[in-house]
Order: C-alpha cells, then structure tokens, then sequence
C-alpha cells in the first residue's frame, strides 16, 4: 500500500497509509479538524528546498476560504512560502488524462521528507 505523511500544527509527523478506496473522505478525516473539503497546494519548498518532484500538499480548504479557525503550521507555512493552518498531508502528484491527480509517495520520497522534517526541526 502506498503513503503519505501527515505534518500536524504541532509539529508531528506521521506516516500514513494512502487510501485506496473512498479517497475524499479518507483524506478529509486523516487532515482532521473536522476536514470536509481539501485543496492541492504545490509547495515550493517541497521542489526548492528538498528537491523533490511530483509531491505536493493537500490542505483543509474551508481554512482556505477563511471560514475556519485552525493553528498555523509552521512547518507547512515554511514550504508554501505562505501562511498555512490545520494539518495537512504530503502526497504524490502524477498526470492523468491531462489532468493532476494525487497519488501515494514513492518510499523514496517518503524517507527523504521524513529525514528532512527531523533535520529541520531537530
């Protein structure tokens, strides 16, 4: 089964079983705070800062559209350039019919970012 990873506003990482099946509400509830919606967020510290190529960051779209209150998450905020609040996930991005879809990270990714995560925050 593929992964993603889950950076908490408290700085927890978390490894993630991608869902294979029931994908929108699986996300929703692994985002948390009461998640109904997510928005794909390209991050450019994931390509800039870790190298990193078809991953971006699925984030609590209701915070997006300012009707919710959730802590910032500075981790998330430092890779978007952006202010980011709740937890979001990291998942894959591929090209699907001439459209971007989310998929699981490669292992390889999975490890780097976690490396990356603990490298950063000690």
């Amino acid at each position: 089964m593929g992964k993603m990873i889950k950076i908490s506003t408290r700085n927890e990482v978390s490894i993630l079983d991608f869902p294979e099946e029931d994908r929108r509400e699986t996300l929703c509830r692994s985002i948390g705070g009461d998640c109904r919606l997510y928005q794909h967020v390209r991050a450019r510290g994931l390509y800039e800062i870790f190298g990193l190529k078809d991953v971006c960051m699925l984030v609590d779209e209701e915070f997006c559209m300012g009707h919710k209150e959730l802590g910032l998450n500075r981790f998330a905020s430092f890779l978007y350039g952006g202010e980011i609040k709740g937890d979001i996930l990291v998942v894959g991005e591929v090209w699907v019919d001439g459209s971007l879809d989310i998929c699981p990270l490669s292992r390889e990714d999975a490890i780097h970012i976690i490396e990356s995560f603990v490298g950063i925050n000690g």
